[in-house]
């Protein structure tokens, strides 16, 4: 196994346990139903039709009716699909085939047995329910009961009880609820006296991001709005055009376009593409921006996009600009000469790397400045990712390195001979958004000043896996001289239950590779001679989340999925000790 692969192999562990919701087809799921349930038959096996009457009318029937039934129930109007019905009922069967073993081997009443192994799963429904779909109040007891009712006529049918077992059903369930309100209590505790929400909101919330519908959205725009405030944040414009026809714009905010699909910045690169088509293909690079600058709303992006077009209203062209150059260590910072600014790329690849703090964009022009560079465009070139690394932020080693190669560049800028610029461009687009890359695909702009090449390959998606940056520019080294690979870090590829996703993790990165080539193939058939004009610009009172919101966001992941695997069994064995005395006391 390659080092790339196993980069993916660990993602793909760490990630696992976020997909609970991405249930099997529940056609699939039926056959699993039947065997769990043949299987608890067999404890009372005696003839085979007592064994099918058992199987069949006691689990079978039951199970499959409470999965077809529930999402048709008033309080689901959050998305319950059947594929996610079928699972809870089947977890619910395989729970109850465990205790029913259990029981069996300690007292082989058949319709005490029964009744205990189809009561104690209730908490295993209650909190699923009431932790997703229906959070209020008492109205999760019917979905958690459900299933269990529709089973107890059947074990009557096949063997009448009496009113100890009656009360054993209520006590037990009674202690199901009873037990998992506790551990709502436990887990909500903190987020309640810290953020004055609770975890369960959250999951709510991110199911309903999931359908892609709308929504959720306005109810997480409320909630993230208790921490978020006004900030002026900055951008810079890089206009390209042939005669009067404008061939191309790149684009740098240094806004960050999460957290996620369809909440704040989620649509901030198709905002601006959508907005600002009329100025050639735009190209949304990712700059010197943190989660604490994701945009509060979709509204916030369209004027953020909104701003841009008014300021390339006003732009001066020039027709010259020097060649790519970029430092050979580790991080690589690059730049070249395009009119009267700087285009700089950072990449750290292939050590991963999160965001460069907007700071440093800050310190970095400062440094530009005193080498006579007014306008520098700095990209943080995103594309090399790993799941837990740290932001770049000054005064850290990785923030020295950028300043250090960064003066390296500047000094051989002054040395770079100026000439003509030629450009061509080209787009492949079309991908699967849940595979890593979104709406923009791949946008490649090739420049050719003085007989040299370079490439800039942009992709849409949120970074890259170890090495993918390294195999594309493998991949177009024969056709250009230099190469850069970055992409847009957009969120939209990622949800609440699928919160990492960058190319290459969920894509053939042999397609990845090729797609690039054809871009930089056609971007040189597309070459032509361009003028460039360079404006920055700045929002004010634009209303981002802040770090607040981002650390209530890690807080939720991290209690949600680390914490709850410790809390759950330990509830369960206080559930478990209080079902034994229930039936030490009860005959």
């Amino acid at each position: 196994m390659n080092e790339l692969q196993e980069e993916d192999v660990q993602s793909y562990k760490r990630n696992y346990k976020l997909n609970f919701f991405a249930c099997p087809d529940f056609k699939y799921q039926i056959p699993f139903i039947l065997l769990v349930s043949f299987l608890i038959s067999l404890l009372y096996f005696s003839s085979i039709n007592q064994f099918l009457e058992l199987s069949i009318l006691v689990f079978v029937i039951p199970t499959i009716a409470a999965a077809l039934l529930l999402p048709y129930f008033p309080s689901y109007k959050e998305g319950l699909n059947y594929n996610q019905s079928f699972f809870i009922a089947l977890v619910s069967l395989s729970f109850s085939a465990a205790i029913a073993l259990i029981h069996f081997l300690v007292n082989k009443n058949f319709a005490r047995t029964m009744v205990v192994a189809l009561t104690i799963p209730v908490s295993v429904r209650y909190l699923i329910f009431k932790a997703t779909f229906v959070p209020r109040g008492m109205k999760a007891i019917p979905h958690a009961t459900f299933q269990t009712l529709l089973s107890l006529p059947f074990i009557y049918m096949l063997s009448p009880f009496d009113l100890n077992l009656v009360m054993i059903f209520a006590l037990l369930t009674i202690l199901a609820i009873v037990v998992i309100e506790l551990f709502f209590m436990a887990v909500d505790k903190p987020f309640k006296e810290n953020f004055d929400t609770t975890a369960r909101d959250l999951l709510r919330i991110s199911l309903q991001l999931l359908k892609d519908n709308g929504e959720g959205r306005e109810e997480l725009k409320e909630l993230f709005k208790r921490y978020s405030f006004n900030a002026d944040v900055s951008y810079t414009l890089f206009s390209f055009k042939t005669g009067s026809e404008k061939k191309a714009l790149f684009v740098i905010p240094d806004v960050h376009p999460g957290p996620m699909k369809g909440v704040g910045g989620g649509k901030l690169v198709k905002s601006i593409s959508d907005k600002l088509r009329d100025h050639g293909t735009v190209f949304t690079f990712h700059g010197t921006a943190t989660h604490k600058l994701n945009p509060l709303s979709e509204e916030e992006c369209r004027s953020l996009a909104e701003d841009m077009s008014k300021e390339l209203r006003d732009i001066e062209y020039y027709g010259k600009g020097t060649s790519f150059i970029s430092t050979e260590e580790k991080p690589t910072v690059g730049a070249q000469r395009l009119g009267d600014a700087l285009f700089t790329p950072v990449s750290f690849s292939p050590l991963p790397t999160e965001d460069i703090d907007p700071s440093m964009g800050k310190i970095m022009s400062g440094v530009a400045e005193g080498h006579g560079v007014s306008k520098l465009g700095v990209v943080d070139a995103h594309n090399c990712g790993k799941k837990g690394c740290s932001e770049v932020f000054y005064p850290s080693d990785r923030a020295q390195w950028i300043l250090k190669d960064l003066e390296s560049v500047l000094g051989k800028m002054k040395e770079k001979e100026t000439g003509e610029i030629k450009m061509g461009v080209a787009v492949v687009d079309g991908y699967v958004e849940k595979k890593g890359i979104s709406s923009d695909g791949i946008r490649t702009a090739v420049f050719e000043v003085n007989g040299e090449k370079n490439a800039f390959l942009l992709i849409d998606g949120n970074n890259m896996v170890k090495g993918l940056r390294e195999a594309i520019q493998e991949g177009v080294d024969d056709l250009v001289d230099s190469s850069e690979v970055m992409t847009t870090d957009n969120h939209s590829v990622n949800t609440f239950v699928e919160s990492y996703n960058p190319v290459g993790l969920n894509m053939d990165k042999e397609r990845i590779v090729k797609d690039a080539r054809e871009t930089v193939k056609a971007a040189l058939k597309d070459m032509e001679p361009v003028e460039v004009g360079v404006k920055k610009g700045e929002v004010s009172e634009f209303e981002v989340m802040g770090p607040i919101t981002t650390d209530y966001m890690d807080a939720v992941i991290e209690s949600v999925y680390h914490i709850v695997p410790y809390a759950a069994p330990m509830y369960l064995m206080i559930q478990l000790l209080g079902t034994v005395l229930i039936l030490t006391f009860i005959p």
